[in-house]
């Protein structure tokens, strides 16, 4: 995969885009949250920690990860699933045989009837099949958005687009007034340097074997890359570390190639050749192929 271009990212805000995300939440007029940012730039453990800030029982809360299942599910895919599990399977049944906007439709009718305070949060969109035009984020033109009903979505802004979601937001003013029940808000994650982030992720599974399972899940960073979720996944799998007491100081490669192949020398030590392949084949490179670019 090649490295998006990187963005420039305004920061005259006081506010950091956690601060802002969770200034949405709380306001008592429901709406669209739109967080936007580059590949790689943490969107998913920013909103896990979103999640983990906000959910609470006072509100029902609805999360959809879509950089699970890259370019392989589709909205309408997305918004079944998000029926079923408001309104019963019975629901989905009916729905499935109908368009994306009529799901669309009936997901916002659903949500309108419902009691209480929902949050939906969907990360990385950008993956889906047809996530370049994410409209069924909102519902149709002329069609008032459901009170108490608040969406967090993350996207890479060079593969979507939110022109419409921009119009719905105009629309509203226009048609009911600038006191309208709705509010579009929109943050950014800061750039990161990808090189220099990916030595660090790398250099810690060269040294530590705690991360992520015996920590917290509350202490996981606020950005973590791709590359970072990857490799904690895989290699929390193996109870094993090497620390400066047990093999002396570890020779660090230069950049993140070398970095990558040391650690997957240290694990064929431990497991032999068959779990390196195996890793391999679970992160879906090529042994050559560990280049920085292609651990975006």
């Amino acid at each position: 995969m090649y490295e998006k271009a990187r963005m420039f990212v305004d920061v005259s805000t006081t506010l950091t885009p956690f601060d802002e995300v969770g200034r949405f939440l709380r306001s008592s007029t429901p709406g669209l949250c739109l967080v936007s940012a580059q590949s790689g730039a943490g969107k998913s453990s920013f909103l896990s920690n979103v999640l983990l800030e906000y959910a609470s029982e006072d509100s029902r809360t609805l999360a959809r990860f879509c950089g699970t299942t890259v370019r392989t599910s589709t909205a309408k895919d997305v918004l079944l699933s998000l029926l079923e599990e408001l309104d019963g399977e019975g629901a989905t049944v009916s729905a499935s045989t109908q368009t994306l906007k009529e799901v669309r439709d009936t997901l916002f009718s659903t949500l309108s009837s419902s009691d209480g305070h929902t949050i939906i949060v969907m990360d990385a969109i950008d993956q889906l099949k047809d996530g370049e035009n994410p409209y069924w984020l909102v519902p149709s033109l002329h069609t008032q958005y459901p009170p108490r009903v608040h969406i967090v979505a993350s996207f890479i802004p060079d593969v979507t687009d939110t022109t419409h979601v921009e119009r719905y937001c105009e629309m509203a003013k226009t048609e009911w007034g600038e006191s309208t029940a709705f509010q579009l808000a929109t943050t950014t994650l800061p750039t990161i340097d990808a090189e220099k982030d990916k030595q660090a992720i790398v250099r810690h599974h060269l040294l530590n074997k705690e991360f992520p399972r015996a920590v917290e899940v509350g202490q996981t960073p606020l950005h973590s890359t791709p590359l970072h979720l990857a490799l904690a996944a895989h290699h929390a799998v193996f109870g094993v570390h090497v620390s400066a007491e047990e093999g002396g100081a570890l020779p660090m490669g230069e950049g993140v190639r070398g970095l990558v192949q040391l650690l997957f020398r240290k694990l064929e030590v431990y497991h032999g050749q068959a779990l390196v392949s195996h890793a391999f084949e679970y992160l879906n490179i090529a042994e050559e192929g560990l280049t920085a670019m292609e651990w975006e």
